[in-house]
């Protein structure tokens, strides 16, 4: 039963946080699911409030749209993700899909507390029924408790607890309603519950209705006679069944009972086995051979993440096996996403050494590859390494290898020119596809201007990783594109926040406080940095 709610003022149906500032999203739920509900399912904090299908859904306050659609980042289905004043924003999460991927707004719209952002849905990853995910967040402070701002008391909790009643009449006459009750259908019956209706609707029809079932039978054993005299009569005309008229009978009639006894067959196989199905096509695919990457995309976006596994340094610091060097760059992905509404192609640059060596990123190429990820392997400033890394991964799909220049006296154009040719010579007699990538680390400062560097089938992918404020980031990073003449989508900046373990004054940062403690949302809320091809995080 819920737990009743203390009398709290509220406008419209909707409660009013403490300090009068903002408003529940949506009038009269309940709250089947609080911080501590979402923390023990490995969540974070976040309300989920019930309310049936379909209910309007407003911001908590007025601002900005940054993103609205049905893009399922973070398994969150049709979402809003809403910009306030103050460095806060609010995700409203699982709405109705409006058609084709849309919400009631758009990306870039000014709000008010009484805007429709779209109505509650069940879309997304999640089982509960329909409900809206709500999450308040702060540009440097992170994901941020509902409680903090907002009541308890203010709203009756009933873990689990469905909906009562009808949707708000605000949307009794809207266009498109009817979306609402289909999808909600469509997630209690799938197609094999509808096959089994219909199976069972047969048998039915046989127990109760036996005179329609006999009536069906002759009707089929009529046409049957019918087709049989057809061709007996072709085969009289023609002095016999020709090679093709059997092979007519076997597509007809043998082809099916073959196809579904041996697919039945080999899924009971698959299950006993406990192979993917993903993992079996991808095997047919590629042969005895690892899985193959697609290699760069010219113009595309990439999230990569930077470290040394095993070693304690950097996001892949602890970090050992491929597995959970995949995790980390999927998560990195799924974090931008969530901020920009863009999914970018994951990267993991783990960086060898003692505890990663040849084997284990050949284990990595297989696993990232899975996820259509690229894998660079960082060598440090080491060249002779790198044409090592060449040699023994191509095989595997290798996408390119990263070279540490900051601390190399003079950067040699013929140096890095060989060892661009050398990565693509070995991706062409590998037959791999795509381009390969030589990610150059902070370069401007000792490398002169006008090296000629262009190689086919290998991208030049000169990457900022300088300190400082977000101006001087990006100021460096300009220096840098002018240098290599390169766009910005062949570029990148390195952010740097608390994760670096060296620094320990990082912990409770701000964006004042020290050169890598800077939070990556301030970095790359800067106009400059979103245009650029390589959101890369240490």
């Amino acid at each position: 039963m819920p737990v009743q709610a203390q009398l709290w003022p509220s406008v419209g149906g909707r409660a009013v946080s403490r300090d009068g500032r903002w408003l529940v999203p949506v009038a009269a739920p309940l709250l089947s699911s609080d911080e501590d509900d979402h923390l023990r399912r490995g969540s974070v904090n976040a309300w989920d409030l019930t309310v049936p299908l379909g209910t309007p859904v407003y911001p908590m306050e007025s601002g900005r749209v940054s993103y609205a659609g049905c893009n399922n980042a973070g398994g969150y289905g049709c979402w809003a993700l809403i910009e306030h004043d103050n460095g806060y924003t609010s995700i409203y999460a699982h709405l109705l899909d409006e058609g084709h991927g849309t919400i009631w707004v758009k990306a870039g719209e000014r709000v008010t507390a009484w805007t429709v952002l779209g109505r509650v849905g069940w879309t997304g990853k999640t089982s509960f029924g329909p409900h809206l995910h709500w999450e308040i967040r702060h540009s440097t402070q992170g994901r941020l408790r509902n409680d903090q701002f907002f009541s308890r008391a203010a709203i009756p909790y009933c873990k689990f607890c469905p909906a009562d009643g009808q949707a708000s009449p605000v949307i009794a006459n809207v266009p498109g309603l009817v979306a609402g009750p289909v999808y909600y259908t469509s997630r209690l019956f799938s197609r094999e519950a509808l096959l089994a209706l219909v199976i069972i609707a047969i048998g039915l029809l046989l127990f109760f209705r036996p005179e329609v079932a006999v009536a069906a039978a002759h009707a089929t054993g009529a046409l049957a006679a019918k087709l049989l005299a057809l061709s007996g009569d072709t085969f009289r005309e023609n002095g016999g069944w020709r090679k093709r008229h059997w092979a007519y009978l076997v597509v007809i009639f043998v082809a099916p009972a073959l196809i579904c006894g041996t697919t039945t067959a080999f899924t009971i196989w698959l299950a006993d086995e406990g192979i993917s199905p993903r993992y079996l096509w991808a095997y047919l695919r590629y042969g005895v051979y690892p899985l193959i990457g697609g290699g760069y995309q010219s113009g595309a976006q990439y999230g990569a993440i930077w470290g040394m596994p095993c070693s304690g340094v950097g996001t892949l610091g602890q970090s050992c096996r491929a597995e959970e060097i995949v995790t980390d760059g999927l998560a990195w992905q799924k974090e931008i996403a969530l901020v920009t509404g863009i999914a970018p192609v994951p990267v993991v640059i783990p960086r060898l050494s003692g505890h990663f060596g040849i084997q284990e990123a050949r284990q990595l190429l297989t696993a990232m590859h899975r996820e259509d990820g690229l894998v660079i392997i960082d060598t440090e400033e080491d060249f002779h390494l790198a044409r090592t890394v060449i040699d023994e991964l191509t095989m595997y799909g290798l996408d390119g290898v990263a070279i540490d220049l900051e601390f190399v006296h003079q950067v040699r154009e013929s140096e890095l020119r060989a060892l661009a040719e050398h990565l693509a010579e070995e991706r062409k007699a590998a037959g791999l596809r795509g381009e390969g990538v030589l990610v150059l680390w902070d370069v401007f400062h000792n490398a002169q201007q006008g090296m000629d560097l262009a190689v086919p089938g290998v991208r030049i992918v000169p990457i900022f990783t300088g300190y400082g404020s977000t101006a001087a980031k990006v100021a460096g990073l300009t220096r840098t594109q002018q240098l290599f003449e390169v766009h910005p989508v062949d570029s990148g900046l390195m952010a740097f926040d608390n994760r670096w373990p060296i620094n320990t004054a990082c912990q409770g940062f701000d964006t004042q406080r020290g050169y890598d403690c800077q939070n990556w949302l301030t970095l790359f809320a800067d106009p400059a940095a979103q245009e650029v091809g390589w959101w890369v995080q240490q």
